[in-house]
């Protein structure tokens, strides 16, 4: 008695195993599971290194505006004496001018300003009539003159939010910096003895 090729392929297929609905629908959910995972974990990936992005790019700022502020101190060429903080402080610094032709050159000065505005929480700097600064990345910045040992100084302190979601959790950082050409003309007076060499203001 021959079999028929038909009936062949009937008994493969009656004895092949074929997924249940059961089955079928376990490996379905294992996937949406599996497929959610990987979601999150992209999704809370690009969020962290946006935040991190964010946080980097406010570091940098603060960084420039503290490295400003610390030149300028460090060239003035007049502080008053010791102070209580204040929310503003000016002074003057030098300048570069180009002397003209079969003159000397003669040391200038020109006005600095450094104000913070607390209801905007801004920082406003301007050098004679240009602005040097004009950020919001403080809560809160204070300047105070001092002297110490006949050396003049100015003590900044600011204070950093580090999330402008929640202004109250801050840090504080705090720079003390004495003028170059104030604390050398104390210990060497005789460098200035002719009076054409002194700074002029603008």
């Amino acid at each position: 008695m021959s079999i028929s090729r038909r009936d062949k392929f009937s008994n493969n297929l009656s004895n092949s195993q074929a997924y249940t609905l059961a089955e079928v629908v376990i490996a379905i959910s294992l996937m949406i599971v599996m497929m959610g995972g990987m979601y999150f974990f992209f999704v809370s990936g690009m969020r962290q290194a946006g935040s991190g992005s964010k946080k980097l790019a406010s570091f940098h700022r603060l960084r420039i505006v503290t490295e400003i502020l610390k030149d300028s101190l460090r060239e003035s060429v007049d502080l008053p004496s010791d102070g209580d903080y204040g929310d503003s402080i000016e002074f003057s610094k030098f300048y570069v001018v180009d002397g003209e032709e079969g003159k000397e050159v003669t040391p200038k000065t020109r006005k600095v300003k450094y104000t913070f505005d607390e209801s905007t929480h801004k920082l406003l700097g301007m050098y004679g009539t240009y602005e040097v600064i004009n950020t919001d990345i403080f809560q809160k910045v204070e300047f105070k003159k001092y002297k110490l040992l006949g050396k003049s100084f100015v003590r900044m302190k600011f204070k950093v939010s580090k999330d402008k979601g929640n202004p109250e959790d801050a840090i504080t950082i705090l720079h003390s910096i004495g003028s170059r050409y104030l604390n050398t003309f104390y210990a060497k007076q005789s460098w200035f003895p002719i009076k054409e060499t002194l700074p002029e203001e603008e």
